[in-house]
């Protein structure tokens, strides 16, 4: 997810991008529409698992795998920011901001796998309801895992769904993770991404795009205190940058 797709959802409800796409072992059926909110899911207490018997460095190898595959398919759509690089990026960044809160080793193997599925649902359809798609894929992929990590995995993913209202540590990393870009100087090149896949996928020019990024800056927020300390500045440049290309 990035943030600016917020400010085009009737846009994202027109998605034109191919929404037949497919892979050998996915189904349009199972890729439906599953009903699933944020507010509907919680975390259980993975403490009180004991995941001993799994080996969770190889499961989240695994996918990595998966989704790595899905993405370099020839079957899907590739798009000019919704892509790996993305989902390898907020990956790096979950275990950055994770390594500063130290969770324990089925909260960061919840994390990693979140990061790794939480976008593979736009390639199974338009914008709306990716999220939904992305953990249907997963629990799919990750089928054997007990009912609490599936859930615990699938709670990060839909935190992401705009707007964003994490509800514990585990979440606020994902969203932060996310749309750390926002924050850092890469923004400057993301920000025309979104919007040629945008007007790729809707099949129609944006107007006002400088406005709708900066009142998308405006309006987001970083969760961690970690994020909002080292990201903060570097945000607010990128807002005056925006406000110097409007005023030019």
């Amino acid at each position: 997810m990035n943030n600016q797709d917020s400010s085009n959802q009737d846009s994202s409800n027109q998605d034109s991008s191919n929404p037949g796409a497919s892979h050998p072992d996915l189904s349009h059926s199972d890729l439906s529409h599953s009903g699933l909110s944020h507010s509907g899911l919680s975390h259980p207490d993975l403490s009180q698992l004991n995941l001993s018997q799994l080996d969770l460095s190889q499961l989240e190898k695994h996918a990595a795998e998966f989704v790595t595959q899905l993405y370099g398919s020839r079957d899907v759509p590739h798009y000019p920011y919704h892509n790996l690089k993305h989902t390898a990026g907020v990956v790096t960044h979950v275990r950055e901001i994770a390594a500063h809160y130290r969770p324990g080793p089925a909260e960061n193997f919840v994390l990693v796998v979140a990061a790794w599925f939480h976008d593979i649902g736009h390639l199974y359809g338009p914008m709306a309801g990716h999220e939904e798609r992305g953990v249907t894929i997963m629990q799919k992929h990750l089928c054997t895992l007990p009912e609490e990590v599936l859930a615990s995995i699938a709670a990060c993913i839909m935190a992401t769904r705009l707007p964003a209202r994490p509800g514990d540590l585990m979440e606020k990393i994902l969203c932060d993770a996310d749309t750390y870009h926002l924050g850092t100087t890469y923004f400057l090149q993301t920000d025309p991404l979104v919007r040629q896949e945008v007007e790729m996928r809707t099949g129609r020019p944006i107007p006002n795009w400088r406005l709708r990024t900066l009142d998308m800056l405006r309006q987001h927020a970083f969760f961690t205190d970690y994020c909002q300390a080292l990201l903060r500045e570097g945000k607010a440049r990128n807002v005056a940058w925006v406000e110097a290309q409007i005023q030019a």
